[in-house]
Parts: C-alpha cells; sequence; structure tokens
C-alpha cells in the first residue's frame, strides 16, 4: 500500500523528542522514542484516507485497519484503544523518559489490537475499552496482571446545536436520520450502542434505530470524525471522544452512565519488559496516571463509583 506523506515537520508540545508517526487519520502506530530534535515525520496510508474522506458511507463500511508495523527488536509496546490515544501518549511518554524505553504504540478498536497482538506475538501491555476483551484474552492465556483505570460512558455525539433536536433515544430512530455506531465486534463502544439500545427501546423502536446506521466503524474516533465531515447526523461515542472535535457536543439523552465501561489495562504474557509491563500498569492505575486521565477530561477508576469490584481484575 502506497504511503502518502503530508508533512515533514511535527511539532511534538511535549519535550525535546522525535514522533514518528505511522497510522491512519484516527487509528495506527505511534513509535515515541526520546531523541533530542522535535521533528518528526507524519504519514497517513493513502488508500485508508481516500476512504476516510468519502462521505457516502454504505451501511456496514469499514475503514481499513490499521497498517502492519515491525516494531523494533528492544521496544516496549503497548497495544490501546483509539478512543483514549490522548491520554495513553501523555503516559507512555511520562514512563519512557523516567525508564529509559522506547515505546511504541498502537492504537485501534479493542477487537483489532487483540488480533494485531496475538499475530504478531509480541507485545507488552494491552489497554482494551471494555473487560470483555480482556477475558477474551485471558482466556487464551495472553494476559497476566490486570487493573481498572478510568470509565468511558457512551453519549450520542450531534452537530454543535443539534440540528436534528435529538433529546430522546428513540429519536435515533426517525426515518432518515443518519446513525453511526461502533462494530460491536471490533470496537468497545460498539458494545456499549447495542447495550444501550436494546435495554432503552422496545424491540421495534430499537430495529428502527439500526435500519438507520450507516456506518459500523472500528475505532470510535472514525465516527467523530464522519460527523464533523457531515457524512452522519448522529454517532454514539465516548463522552471523552467529543473534546477532540470542536464542532460536536452531546445530546442531552439520558442513559448513558448506565452502560459505561471501564478502560483496563494488563500485563501480556509474551513481554519482552514483564518487569516494566507491571511497573507501567501500576503508573496507569495510581496518583499520576489518574491525573494524567482526569486532566484529559475522563473519570478515574475509583472504588466507590463502581460497587462490588476491587481495582485490580486479577493478580
Amino acid at each position: 500500500m502506497d504511503e502518502l506523506i503530508v508533512g515533514d515537520q511535527f511539532q511534538a508540545g511535549e519535550g525535546d523528542r522525535e514522533l514518528n508517526i505511522l497510522r491512519e487519520p484516527t487509528a495506527g502506530w505511534l513509535p515515541l522514542r526520546p531523541r533530542a530534535s522535535i521533528l518528526g515525520t507524519l504519514k497517513i496510508v493513502l488508500a485508508a484516507a481516500v476512504l476516510f474522506l468519502n462521505a457516502d458511507v454504505e451501511a456496514g463500511q469499514h475503514l481499513a485497519p490499521p497498517p502492519s508495523f515491525a516494531p523494533g527488536d528492544q521496544a516496549f509496546i503497548i497495544f490501546a484503544g483509539a478512543g483514549f490515544r490522548l491520554p495513553l501518549e501523555e503516559a507512555a511518554r511520562v514512563f519512557g523518559d523516567r525508564n529509559g524505553l522506547e515505546i511504541e504504540a498502537s492504537f485501534a478498536g479493542s477487537g483489532c489490537l487483540l488480533a494485531q497482538a496475538e499475530l504478531l506475538g509480541r507485545g507488552d501491555v494491552f489497554v482494551p475499552g471494555e473487560e470483555i476483551y480482556v477475558d477474551q484474552a485471558r482466556s487464551r492465556g495472553l494476559v497476566g496482571a490486570t487493573a481498572r483505570l478510568a470509565f468511558l460512558e457512551p453519549v450520542i455525539a450531534v452537530p454543535k446545536g443539534n440540528p436534528q433536536g435529538i433529546v430522546r433515544l428513540s429519536d435515533l430512530a426517525r426515518p432518515g436520520l443518519r446513525l453511526g455506531l461502533g462494530d460491536p465486534s471490533s470496537v468497545a463502544v460498539g458494545l456499549a450502542a447495542e447495550r444501550w439500545i436494546d435495554d432503552g427501546l422496545s424491540s421495534p423502536m430499537a430495529a428502527g434505530v439500526r435500519a438507520n446506521v450507516r456506518t459500523r466503524a472500528l475505532n470510535v474516533n472514525e465516527l467523530g470524525s464522519q460527523l464533523a465531515l457531515d457524512a452522519l447526523d448522529a454517532a454514539v461515542v465516548w463522552n471523552a471522544t467529543l473534546p477532540l472535535f470542536a464542532a460536536l457536543e452531546a445530546a442531552p439523552v439520558e442513559g448513558g452512565w448506565d452502560h459505561r465501561t471501564v478502560i483496563v489495562g494488563a500485563t501480556l504474557n509474551f513481554a519482552r519488559h514483564p518487569g516494566e509491563a507491571r511497573a507501567f500498569l501500576d503508573f496507569l492505575s495510581g496518583p499520576e496516571g489518574r491525573a494524567i486521565f482526569e486532566r484529559h477530561g475522563y473519570q478515574a477508576w475509583r472504588a466507590e463509583d463502581d460497587p462490588g469490584r476491587s481495582a485490580a481484575v486479577t493478580r
């Protein structure tokens, strides 16, 4: 697949480092290497960019998956959900600088990441947006220590001003409405949306909502981008997704918090840096990690907000 170089200098904005970014418009690999320079290279896979910019999105159509990548032999590898890229990038920079690590991260839909990690056969930390993906990884013998990190709340994103006047979940069944949902087999926000629709609506109304679906995205940021490009009228995204898109807001629809999910971090059993992997998990779930998540608009996981569950999923 050809690559399109869209810029040859990128201001990192935090410290002196080089960021070589290889990813789709909304997902992909981000090597984070401490350097003396603040120059970098931004590359976008051409075929994915062309598909992404096509506003005539048919129901069930997906963007191309993240491009393949061969990380360095000594790299500390993180697989993380695209919906919380910003706090994970910041946490990786802080942790990497402190411990002298070359960190490389893949950001995509949680289900895609699990397949990517298995295919690659290496990696140190897995951070999906829903516990079910950790359960799947555990059933395959892929993960070790785990910890709950932060909450994600589904919301209905709409253009600023809410031009369609969406105020109830049932409004998503309005004939002609162009709706975007995540693919429930690939991305945590898709699972949350399906639960919200099934629990909050009658079967005929839920069928009406699904009839309006124009795209099933492979990661949550695709939904925000398509909505911002006027390819959709509404989309179910995470509350933490909205600050990434200045043209969007949340419709005043209740019930999202009841279908919140928890970002869970897990060490991978084929980690080449097992000690650092466990330390990074402790960093993410500790005071510094919680502060980073909260600075980016997330509600850090705390036991009082999630009765009956401990911070550690397993140890």
